[in-house]
């Protein structure tokens, strides 16, 4: 929706290891799954129900064009009877590419550290007691980069400051949801990891 160009967007996620790109899972999960998922929220929060640029985007490719993925043929790609695919050209005109468009080591910075966030949320938020069940989980259920290890081992790798910082970048130039949760930089004033002899309680564990 941003105008990044979606080749951009699959080769950066192979780059940075993700087995699969974001547009190919949406298509193969089913846009039409994501629109029906996406009107049941806005169902049930009613009117404090905020559309998002993702809630936008599903609504016009699934509920107004049809584009319910690799199902019926045509999704974030075309596909052809022999199982070949090619992204769809509309993508252009619905969502006009930037000049210039940003690099791909930014694409890959905003893909994993969206990651990184969710994972010290949920840990900060007691959906997660132990950084191993967090590591496995991301590689093994959303295809997180195995060489990384795990969002919780790539941010011990990183640096908690250093991830910190960044997130405060990501947030200035892209909005809240990159911004560091409270647990991290805690974290960061306390020289603390996730794992090893400095490593912080989690606040569920803490109870």
């Amino acid at each position: 929706t941003e105008g990044i160009n979606p080749a951009l967007i699959e080769n950066a996620a192979k780059m940075a290891g993700i087995p699969v790109g974001p547009l190919t899972v949406s298509d193969e999960i089913g846009l039409d799954t994501a629109y029906h998922a996406s009107q049941q929220r806005k169902k049930d929060e009613g009117a404090a129900f905020t559309p998002s640029p993702t809630f936008l985007l599903v609504e016009k490719l699934a509920g107004e064009l049809g584009r319910h993925g690799r199902k019926n043929g045509k999704g974030f790609f075309d596909y052809a009877a022999d199982g070949s695919k090619k992204l769809w050209p509309g993508l252009a005109e619905l969502f006009p590419p930037l000049d210039p468009q940003p690099t791909v080591d930014e694409i890959k910075a905003r893909m994993l550290y969206a990651q990184l966030v969710d994972a010290a949320k949920a840990m900060a938020e007691g959906v997660l007691i132990d950084p191993a069940d967090g590591d496995v989980g991301s590689i093994l259920g959303v295809g997180f980069p195995a060489y990384l290890g795990g969002p919780f081992s790539m941010m011990d790798t990183i640096g908690i400051a250093t991830v910190v910082a960044e997130c405060e970048r990501l947030a200035a130039c892209y909005g809240e949801h990159y911004a560091a949760p409270q647990l991290l930089r805690d974290m960061a004033a306390k020289d603390q990891t996730f794992y090893g002899a400095n490593r912080v309680t989690p606040p569920a564990a803490a109870r």
